[in-house]
């Protein structure tokens, strides 16, 4: 938003209350520069907001009015680049970093008995980050559709009919909606899971990339994605919670706790427990409640052609194992439980999942038959540099797993499966010309 909509009174007590400084920690440059000769002062300064004058800037909020937007409290003075810095990076430099950040400064540069003197510069660190979703390198290359008499909400009745495939590789997730099934599965073939719910003669496919150029169709794809989650876990003994929208390690049977083997991010086979019975330190007795380890795992498309599956680390709470909790009883445990998880700690946690969904191997390859949907297990890294404390980063290792003549072999006969149903493609299309 340009200056002149910031109302003068809020401008002048901005420029007043930052002392001529950048407030970025550490610039400590001056916002207006001395022109040359017979030429005018330039102003270098820049007037960022703390939450953006609009709902799409960067740290826009769905909430924003434009006359709170422009008041004093919600301005910082800084020089361009720094301004550029952080707009350009909103998820590092937040609403309460910059709040935090201008009144630290306003402090610094008020003048006392013995006038300004510029404080100590915050050191800049560079740390690597760890993104804790796993790059998906290959996607179904259609989905497929066809007439149906069911429609939205009645999935139940489909699932009666639907002849599941007896490889237990093989999922077959679906979508109704305007009385049509929507799935992965090519509906051509008379073998189809769906076929005693289709009507035979409205078969079609769309490419995924056409269907993700319009939002609903983005959003068809995504729930498919996910919904093939549900059996792919359930075939592990990990149950999807719909409430919270998460999914939970259950226990093989009331009472019992569970004990899970999985590669830690240092290489080694170590072992945890992921249902277990608190006990009471003061007195050894059980706890009326068992914890479960669980996480958000999704799918998401973050760019044209580049798509994730984020884990998010969660806790699940049960009366004995398998009996949810009542929620009155689990808010305030599972806050406590998570604010406790610090960065190392929630990094192992998505280790854990990376191992769990990828079962120690590569990849993790989800099954459609003749198309797969391909998750690479490396967690990526990159760096970035801001204010920090020099020698204060743990490093930290996140070992890839070894490929070897099985994985590889799994990888190539997923590959081929889609290169078998582009051939189909073309054999169809072949046909129809005829």
């Amino acid at each position: 938003m340009s200056r002149s909509t910031i109302p003068s009174k809020e401008l002048k007590l901005l420029c007043l209350r930052s002392g001529n400084l950048c407030a970025f920690p550490g610039c400590n440059r001056e916002l207006v520069s001395e022109g040359a000769e017979l030429e005018n002062p330039v102003v270098l300064g820049e007037v960022a907001h703390v939450v953006a004058d609009s709902p799409q800037g960067p740290r826009g909020l769905a909430t924003s009015v434009a006359p709170t937007n422009n008041s004093y409290d919600n301005l910082i003075l800084v020089c361009g680049d720094h301004h550029k810095l952080i707009d350009s990076q909103p998820h590092a430099f937040t609403v309460d970093v910059l709040k935090a950040m201008k009144a630290a400064h306003e402090r610094r540069v008020r003048p006392s008995q013995t006038g300004f003197v510029a404080g100590p510069s915050v050191s800049q660190v560079k740390e690597e980050l760890t993104l804790t979703a796993l790059i998906v390198t290959h996607l179904p290359r259609y989905v497929y559709l066809a007439r149906c008499n069911y429609t939205t909400g009645e999935d139940d009745l489909v699932k009666q009919k639907t002849k599941w495939p007896l490889d237990r590789n093989v999922l077959a997730p679906f979508l109704l909606k305007n009385q049509n099934i929507y799935c992965f599965q090519d509906l051509r073939n008379a073998n189809n899971p769906f076929r005693m719910v289709i009507e035979r003669g409205t078969e079609d496919r769309i490419e995924t990339d056409i269907l993700c150029s319009e939002i609903d169709g983005e959003r068809d794809l995504v729930t498919l994605l996910n919904r093939s989650l549900y059996k792919f876990a359930a075939r592990r003994n990990v149950r999807y919670d719909p409430e919270h929208r998460r999914f939970y390690f259950e226990s093989l049977k009331p009472g019992t706790s569970r004990t899970i083997r999985y590669k830690s991010l240092t290489g080694k086979q170590v072992s945890r427990e992921a249902v277990w019975n608190p006990i009471r330190r003061s007195t050894g007795e059980a706890r009326r409640y068992w914890w479960h380890l669980a996480a958000g795992l999704r799918f998401h498309r973050v760019a044209d052609g580049a798509w994730v599956l984020t884990i998010r680390p969660e806790r699940h709470l049960t009366t004995d194992g398998i009996t949810p909790l009542p929620p009155a009883m689990i808010g305030r445990r599972v806050t406590s439980a998570k604010s406790h998880m610090f960065n190392y700690q929630y990094l192992s946690e998505v280790g854990f999942w990376r191992d769990f969904v990828c079962n120690g191997q590569p990849r993790m390859i989800v099954g459609f038959g003749n198309q797969s949907a391909i998750v690479s297990s490396n967690l990526h890294r990159f760096s970035v540099t801001w204010p920090g404390i020099p020698g204060d980063e743990k490093p930290i290792r996140t070992n890839g797993y070894e490929e070897d003549l099985f994985t590889m072999a799994e990888f190539e006969s997923a590959l081929k499966g889609d290169s078998t149903e582009l051939e189909d493609e073309e054999a169809y299309e072949d046909e129809e010309a005829e």
